[in-house]
């Protein structure tokens, strides 16, 4: 009995920190869900006809759920989402949180990386199906993995800026913005001999300084449309689901590559399945957006 007692305590502790492993103001639509058994053989979610009934990408709503956030992450999740389509709205050339809804294609993203496990894992998963992604690496860890970094590149995806430290830009002055920026992408130059010209900000944290700073330093910010939650529902089956059942026109995806992701990795053969069976095209975010992906140089 104290043994069983032991192992219920340990998984409700397990649970509580997967709530809150994040940091990121961690926040979702507030549905339940839960995923059913999911196996890439089977049958797809349904497939949508190209851009029919779905919005247009400045109204294109933030999508994704996860049973593991509370009351308050739910909250937090949703005030988020909706401030952050608003904020596209009004920055139109500089904040982008989704494509063209006329075109048949999305966008995979991978937060969080580089590390010596994961990142890996997942550039074997995309080479093995020839699809291209966009990594938005912490600065801070771009020389300690400077090869998993060069890979990255050298396989032709996009290796861009989550700023150096990977705190939330919006709680800094408009310097330590500024200096946060500069270091990730002096350490990007280091390895890649390329400097960034999106940034994804951490958490998602973004406010008027962090706009003008990103701008002034030529950076896109990049946000998402939809969340797989992965570091809160850790399963990929619910990962991958949260991906085929929302799927829309446009859709930047976000996932994350860091060293706790092993079902992330897991999960990408089945999202990439799943969208190309919908007949969805999987680009870099330059190809999607239209934009540069580096600074030019002099």
């Amino acid at each position: 009995m104290k043994k069983f007692l032991l192992t219920v305590i340990i998984f409700l502790g397990a649970v509580l920190i997967g709530m809150q492993a994040s940091g990121w103001r961690s926040f979702d639509t507030g549905t339940q869900y839960n995923p059913p058994y999911h196996n890439a053989d089977e049958g797809q979610p349904d497939d949508k006809p190209d851009g029919e009934g779905r919005p247009e990408p400045s109204g294109m709503p933030i999508l994704g759920e996860s049973a593991y956030l509370t009351e308050r992450q739910v909250q937090n999740m949703t005030e988020w989402r909706k401030a952050a389509v608003e904020l596209a709205k009004q920055h139109p050339d500089q904040v982008f949180y989704c494509g063209p809804a006329d075109r048949k294609m999305v966008g995979l993203t991978f937060d969080d990386g580089p590390d010596a496990i994961i990142t890996p894992e997942v550039l074997d998963v995309l080479r093995d199906y020839d699809v291209k992604a966009s990594f938005f690496f912490k600065g801070n860890r771009v020389k300690k993995y400077r090869s998993v970094v060069k890979r990255a590149l050298d396989e032709g995806h996009l290796v861009l800026s989550h700023a150096y430290s990977h705190q939330e830009l919006d709680k800094m002055s408009a310097y330590e913005i500024s200096r946060e920026i500069e270091a990730a992408e002096d350490a990007l130059w280091e390895v890649t001999g390329q400097r960034p010209a999106m940034l994804r900000p951490p958490f998602g944290a973004v406010n008027g300084d962090v706009i003008k700073e990103s701008a002034q330093h030529s950076h896109k910010l990049i946000l998402w449309s939809i969340d797989t939650l992965d570091w809160s529902h850790k399963d990929r089956y619910h990962i991958a689901r949260n991906v085929l059942d929302n799927v829309r026109n446009g859709d930047i995806i976000l996932m994350h590559s860091d060293e706790d992701k092993g079902e992330t990795v897991a999960a990408l053969p089945l999202i990439i399945e799943g969208l190309q069976k919908a007949g969805y095209r999987m680009v870099t975010l330059d190809q999607m957006l239209g934009l540069e992906a580096y600074k030019k140089q002099n």
